[in-house]
């Protein structure tokens, strides 16, 4: 899988288990979303954490289907 952000090639994003995702999602999206948690349900994720921006939360969530390649069935970021 190519790795459009860094233009470099990933394994598969999902062999490290959920925890090891959100790394790499929070790692790209610095300090803009906060208790970033990422679960995988039903062929697809949801994401959960908090954010200031809408922006951000929307970056959080094409960031994940990026890396992952799945959809994102709930993005459930609180924006505050």
């Amino acid at each position: 899988m190519d790795d459009v952000l860094s233009g470099r090639s990933v394994a598969n994003p999902l062999s490290g288990g959920t925890d090891q995702l959100a790394n790499q999602i929070h790692s790209r999206m610095g300090r803009r979303i906060r208790d970033f948690r990422v679960f995988v349900q039903d062929a697809g994720l949801v994401l959960r954490g908090q954010s200031n921006t809408f922006f951000a939360k929307q970056m959080a969530q094409h960031t994940a289907m990026q890396v992952t390649g799945l959809q994102v069935l709930a993005n459930e970021i609180e924006v505050r």
